[in-house]
């Protein structure tokens, strides 16, 4: 199993000596002069934190508070992980298709396949209840940054600080709890605890749906198509939700329809709720995911992918939650590839590593921060060593992300 790791390790650093020579070839540079970029950290923002004069230089458009406060509480949080938001005054919604996939089965009567023929209701009446489905729109933030790291502070070994943290998180959640009994308070912590906040949604529990198009009007193009621009596909499903009382929810936030669509030269702005990033990650812990976690990920996906594939064609597609399955792992295997592709790419591999040899040189060079942080580079870089002895045999047997 070592002789294992060792040639896999070896072959993935041929690859990146190769890939470095061929940057030099392509790019035309030398990547030991490459420097960090200023938006290397991606542009995606809190709405707690907006960039507004970036926006105003950037796009000359500087969002007002009720611009921010209508978006923000248009978008939806959907079920435990997908976005969506508010389309229409009486509780209409907009997703996603590949959202309501695995949800539509369970709403087949008699003689139905919704994922193959789609669905219509053209009353409330007909609108299907879809249980266990519950969609929040985010209503209250609060920054409880200080609370938390001054209650971390009381602690002396690791174990204290963490228990500290959440006795104060859930402190918070409870005060905020009281004054607002109608949201449900989640703390969220972003740069690796560096920041804390509080959000406060209001769920609506009673999901109704009221179209989907069939599979094949969704995903137009096939797997091929879902991560290209522009799309033609139908990729999206409407539902509504309805209050206690049991009638359609009344908004006074939502997005409307805009007949003239985009324009050149125009800003546009993805809302949504979005999954974490590991963008802050040291090098170390970069080069752990590219030499270990992203080959195997890409493979096992890679295969998986082919076996499905082979069952859809000898099936002859006629079997659409094998398709959807298909389309499912294509998903993740785009996600996964890429990224892999792109930690092989020599140049943005540089840009991180001048980013963090400036980021290290600023925090050891003030003595109190290097008294408290200095050692965490090196101490990471230890823990991805130690890491790879058994890097296969926790990929082998969770099979997911590690």
């Amino acid at each position: 199993m070592k002789y294992k790791v060792i040639l896999q390790s070896l072959i993935i650093q041929l690859i990146f000596l190769a890939a470095v020579s061929y940057s030099q070839q392509y790019y035309g540079i030398d990547v030991d002069t490459v420097k960090a970029q200023k938006f290397d950290m991606g542009k995606m923002w809190t709405f707690e934190n907006p960039p507004l004069d970036y926006f105003e230089q950037e796009y000359n458009f500087r969002p007002t508070d009720d611009w921010l406060k209508k978006v923000s509480k248009s978008a939806l949080r959907f079920g435990k992980g997908c976005s969506a938001s508010f389309v229409s005054a009486d509780g209409l919604i907009m997703t996603n298709h590949h959202c309501v996939r695995g949800i539509l089965q369970r709403l087949n009567e008699e003689d139905e396949d919704l994922l193959a023929n789609g669905f219509y209701a053209e009353t409330l009446d007909e609108e299907r209840h879809i249980a266990d489905l519950f969609v929040d729109q985010l209503i209250y933030i609060e920054d409880i940054t200080a609370d938390v790291l001054n209650a971390m502070e009381k602690g002396e070994t690791d174990s204290a600080i963490i228990a500290y943290r959440d006795e104060m998180i859930e402190e918070l959640k409870t005060k905020a709890s009281e004054e607002f009994p109608e949201l449900n308070f989640k703390s969220v912590s972003y740069y690796e605890g560096g920041k804390f906040s509080l959000y406060g949604y209001k769920r609506y529990s009673d999901i109704r749906l009221v179209f989907v198009p069939e599979l094949w009007a969704a995903k137009l193009g096939g797997d091929f198509d879902n991560f290209t621009y522009p799309r033609y596909g139908l990729d999206c499903a409407f539902l509504r939700a309805y209050d206690e009382d049991g009638n359609p929810v009344k908004t006074d936030y939502f997005f409307s329809w805009n007949n003239e669509g985009v324009v050149v030269n125009q800003p546009v702005f993805v809302i949504g709720n979005p999954g974490s990033t590991d963008r802050i990650h040291t090098t170390a812990q970069i080069k752990f995911a590219r030499n270990f976690r992203y080959p195997m990920l890409t493979k096992m996906f890679r295969d998986m992918y082919a076996v499905y594939e082979e069952m859809v064609i000898e099936d002859g597609a006629q079997d659409t939650k094998l398709i959807a399955r298909l389309y499912s792992i294509g998903n993740g295997l785009k996600v996964f590839e890429g990224t892999y592709k792109a930690l092989l790419d020599p140049y943005l591999m540089a840009r991180k590593k001048n980013f963090e040899n400036e980021f290290k040189n600023a925090v050891q060079s003030n003595p109190d921060l290097n008294k408290k942080y200095g050692h965490i580079w090196d101490e990471i870089a230890t823990s991805r060593i130690e890491a790879v002895k058994d890097a296969g045999k926790i990929f082998a047997y969770s099979m997911s992300n590690f």
